[in-house]
């Protein structure tokens, strides 16, 4: 192979140049719902990352954020099948005006007291509401764009979501430490009032979506049993469905792992440790979500190097190793950064792995591959996460991780399979 001297930089020019044509090219309603998933993503992450270190700090035990979480992903995942009868009775646009206010809602039920039944509700009103909302949005947006277009502005999409993310999340762990030191409260009390934030940004979602024009003309398509392609589809819900078991026992609980492990035996108390814990982990995990939201930009031209599956899979591969490796780790440091690179491999190709669906199946399959996919892994992911407060406080905290890769490693694997020969029938451009 001939190697052409400053050959990578002409490449780079002509990424970065592809990269803002594209973006040029979206209507100002696909950028609109940009910012919408930025906004989204400030108040998705603050309250992602608080929310089981609150439940933790007012005394609930791991097993009852498992069953907050786990019946709040049931309730997702049952109302998945109801999502295009209610767009197309009540329309798009209104479906995610009640999508986004019973998010909102849901983190409001938090404030009210501090009652299990009370949080079990919330959890089933925020995942009632994201149900609502998430194939809605992407029926929406795949809706608006070309098939040319597609791949990158999924991939901005999820950029700016994860950059909101990445805001959010350190915003999560700053503001409750800050509010507690400044104030001379204790830990809860912070996240109480960081909570009273991130409904006020959550609700600047349904100011932007006020000025966004939605097409209701186009429907959602009925849930239907007479699919164009069932095996095709089936072929993604499974490995869908075995990310969701792995994650379910891990990713919600990377807060608590961080704080409990690296943190709590080594303070003479839980506020002092929380203080300390919580700027920590919260940048950490924001230094990987604005990597990750940086490679979403790239990703599609990885794509178009290597092949969509083959991105797709062999990062989410190798991802798995740094997986494994996270618990062992003897400190903090070492674990944290075992994590970042983790968390950009597996989430890197998302946007993709979005786009690649979306594009490969029929028109009229695209909300049922849409809707049938995210049941699969929230009915996963929902159980996992239900049991998994068990399994931490049973076994030891290893015990998730390992089961976790195997999930996820059987995953790509399958992903490799069953896609492959897929992507050369259709010369890569599926």
């Amino acid at each position: 192979m001939q190697v052409i001297p400053g050959g990578d930089k002409i490449a780079n020019s002509k990424m970065l140049k592809g990269m803002f044509k594209a973006y040029s090219e979206f209507s100002i309603n696909i950028k609109l719902l940009i910012m919408l998933s930025f906004a989204g993503g400030i108040g998705g992450g603050m309250t992602w990352f608080m929310v089981s270190l609150y439940m933790q700090s007012v005394g609930f035990s791991l097993q009852n954020i498992g069953w907050v979480g786990g019946l709040g992903g049931l309730a997702t995942t049952l109302t998945y099948l109801a999502t295009p009868f209610i767009g197309n009775t009540i329309g798009k646009k209104n479906t995610l005006y009640i999508g986004y206010g019973m998010v909102i809602l849901s983190a409001v039920l938090l404030l009210i007291m501090v009652n299990l039944p009370l949080y079990i509700l919330s959890g089933i009103v925020g995942g009632i509401g994201s149900a609502l909302a998430g194939p809605t949005f992407v029926t929406v947006l795949s809706n608006m764009c070309s098939k040319k277009i597609s791949k990158y502005a999924f991939s901005f999409q999820s950029f700016s979501q994860q950059i909101g993310m990445a805001l959010g999340t350190v915003m999560g762990g700053v503001l409750p430490a800050g509010i507690m030191q400044i104030f001379s409260l204790s830990i809860s009390q912070g996240f109480w009032w960081s909570i009273v934030i991130s409904v006020i940004i959550n609700s600047t979602q349904l100011l932007v979506l006020f000025f966004t024009r939605v097409e209701n003309g186009v429907k959602l398509a009925h849930f239907s049993f007479k699919i164009k392609e069932p095996k095709l589809i089936g072929k993604f819900a499974v490995t869908q469905m075995l990310i969701g078991l792995g994650a379910g026992l891990v990713i919600p609980w990377f807060p608590i792992f961080f704080t409990n492990k690296y943190f709590l035996p080594h303070y003479p108390d839980f506020d002092t440790a929380y203080g300390v814990a919580l700027p920590q982990v919260s940048t950490i995990m924001t230094i990987s979500s604005v990597i990750m939201s940086f490679s979403f930009l790239v990703a599609p031209f990885f794509a178009e190097r290597l092949g969509q599956v083959k991105l797709i899979a062999g990062s989410q591969a190798i991802s798995v190793l740094f997986l494994f490796l996270i618990p062992f780790s003897p400190f903090f440091g070492l674990a944290a950064l075992l994590y970042i690179v983790r968390t950009i491999l597996m989430m890197v190709s998302s946007p993709i792995g979005t786009s690649f669906m979306m594009t490969t199946v029929k028109p009229e399959d695209k909300t049922n591959a849409n809707a049938i996919t995210m049941f699969a892994w929230n009915a996963s992911w929902s159980f996992s996460y239900f049991i998994s407060g068990y399994v931490w406080e049973i076994f030891p905290d290893y015990v998730p991780f390992v089961l976790c890769s195997t999930f996820y490693l059987s995953s790509c694997v399958l992903y490799f399979v069953f896609f492959s020969g897929l992507e050369k029938r259709d010369g890569g451009k599926a």
